[in-house]
């Protein structure tokens, strides 16, 4: 199984290697392969996420997420995921799992998929280089996903398939090959990480949206865009068949998790439509409703609208200035005003995709917006008619950008210092359950351990509300300051104690005292002594009861 896995993995990364450094001799010259381009890229985001992550590499901190994949990965899980190449990575390190690895992989994948977005707009000044580097790599799903997964690279491997689409779709000549390599990367994309695959309509709209204002043909701008959303959606097919074909040979239904299980019905999938207007107002509140979704600490929110009416500015100053040009190609204003709706439904898209079920570790693709103002900048730049002012309001939008960038790193940091912390506690916490269990009278070592409850509604760990910095008013991971450790809940503790500390009990979590009495088999003598056992660490909140040893928590969920 290990060494199939391995060819098909070694075949992808061969494929891809050989898209991205071989050089066909009848393509133009603008089109091949830009070595000093690559250089400042690589240069630009390995500094940055150095910069933002280099803690979490060289700390092993396993919880949540991270504490579950640390002891390898079931590479056949009882249930179906709709992020079918997703446990196929593991190839790459061998389930290794440790930090420093992953984040080699992690900065890696960044620096090809950077590049491709810079060479694909046509991103050639240093400037524009760093900063789209930056917002790609301090992006907040980025951070969680660092924190969460322990250096996992999984976001970074969807997002270079969904460059490597869009670059194909964008740079490629129009050919069977093309069209191919374009749907083979979008599944692949897909299958990674869902979430990533919108990055694909969204380069799509910003290239286009691009060759408009540069006065381009109508006919092959309408044409251009009409191939590009076949191809894409060509791409969505193919991952779908995947899909179902893996539904099929594992004859197992979807996980329910996220709404993953609705795309097993028509109905499923009609009904994601209905989420449409949602994910429009959603995205726009997150632009200009002056707290970015509670994705980001406030004042980051407000640095974040303010370079986004700066660029917008930017984007009307050339608008205007392109005017003329853009009327004399009829239908190019047409299609510029039907691109320029359809793009937030395009950053939003996994909302329909997961019909609304969307967290901080999918919206990446809320950086897509910048992404077309620093091209549009580069642009006026490129066409300044040596006007100071042009130039003027360009750098001051770089600035602004860089300044949210410079406080993204900062915020990364202090995540994971936090991050270690509850690391730290939750080593604290889960050494002494173990300790308690272990000084149980006529201890064992076979018996079932049953957690109820959660530590979280227990003031004894700590209040939510006093002494938290306003870094940590953000709702992402470990900058959501209602997370007061890393093992909060039972099944976290139990998840932690069992692959981090190595403990091989058989274990089992309820969230209330009402569902733990309803599913263990107890008398009434049990039932009361569970009642007037007090919550841990406290006296007598760890006992053994027959042949079950119960630890309980408060459950006021």
């Amino acid at each position: 199984m290990l060494t199939k896995l391995s060819m098909i993995c070694a075949v992808s990364f061969g494929i891809i290697m050989a898209l991205l450094f071989s050089r066909n001799r009848t393509e133009k010259k603008e089109n091949s392969f830009d070595t000093q381009k690559l250089k400042t890229v690589a240069i630009a985001t390995g500094t940055i996420m150095l910069l933002a992550y280099t803690f979490a590499y060289t700390n092993g901190m396993f919880l949540f997420d991270a504490a579950y994949i640390y002891r390898g990965i079931n590479l056949t899980p009882q249930s179906v995921s709709d992020k079918w190449l997703s446990p196929y990575l593991s190839v790459l390190d061998m389930g290794v799992n440790m930090p420093w690895l992953g984040g080699v992989f992690a900065v890696l994948f960044m620096i090809l998929s950077v590049y491709l977005i810079v060479d694909m707009l046509n991103i050639t000044s240093k400037a524009g280089i760093w900063v789209v580097a930056g917002l790609c790599s301090t992006n907040s799903s980025i951070i969680c996903q660092q924190e969460y997964t322990g250096g996992n690279y999984t976001g970074e491997v969807a997002l270079l398939f969904a460059c490597l689409a869009a670059w194909c779709a964008n740079k490629g000549k129009r050919n069977l090959r093309n069209f191919i390599f374009t749907i083979f990367f979008v599944a692949l994309s897909a299958g990674t990480y869902g979430a990533y695959v919108s990055v694909v309509p969204c380069l799509m709209i910003i290239s286009s949206i691009t060759d408009i204002l540069q006065g381009q043909s109508a006919k092959k701008n309408w044409m251009n865009i009409i191939e590009k959303f076949i191809k894409f959606l060509f791409g969505i097919v193919l991952y779908y068949v995947v899909l179902r074909l893996e539904m099929y040979f594992l004859e197992a239904g979807l996980q329910s998790y996220m709404g993953e299980d609705a795309l097993a019905s028509a109905s499923g999938i009609l009904g994601m439509l209905e989420w449409i207007p949602t994910a429009y107002r959603n995205v726009m509140y997150y632009y200009v409703g002056g707290s970015a979704g509670g994705f980001l600490p406030s004042y980051m929110a407000h640095i974040m609208m303010t370079a986004l009416g700066m660029g917008s500015f930017i984007f009307v100053i050339y608008f205007c200035k392109r005017t003329k040009k853009i009327q004399l190609e009829k239908g190019n204003l047409l299609l510029l005003l039907i691109l320029l709706m359809v793009f937030p439904l395009a950053i939003n898209l996994i909302y329909v995709m997961a019909s609304g079920n969307v967290h901080f570790l999918m919206i990446f693709t809320y950086v897509m917006p910048f992404i077309l103002l620093v091209t549009v900048a580069e642009k006026m730049r490129e066409d300044d008619d040596g006007r100071w002012n042009y130039r003027a309001a360009c750098t001051a939008f770089y600035s602004c950008v860089a300044i949210f960038i410079c406080c993204s790193i900062v915020f990364a940091n202090a995540i994971f210092s936090r991050y270690y912390g509850m690391y730290v506690e939750a080593q604290s916490i889960g050494t002494r359950v173990l300790d308690r269990i272990e000084n149980c009278e006529n201890f064992t070592g076979t018996e079932r351990i049953v957690i109820i409850g959660a530590m979280q509604n227990d003031t004894y760990y700590g209040s939510t509300d006093e002494n938290r910095a306003e870094v940590f008013d953000a709702l992402i991971g470990c900058a959501n300051y209602r997370n007061i450790n890393g093992v909060n809940y039972g099944s976290w503790l139990r998840r932690f104690v069992t692959n981090i500390l190595g403990s091989n009990m058989d274990y089992t979590s309820y969230t209330t005292f009402t569902k733990c009495i309803e599913s263990e088999n107890l008398d009434s003598q049990e039932v009361e002594i569970l009642e007037n056992m007090n919550y841990f660490p406290r006296y007598e909140s760890v006992q053994k009861i027959g042949d079950i040893i119960f630890i309980k928590f408060p459950d006021d969920i």
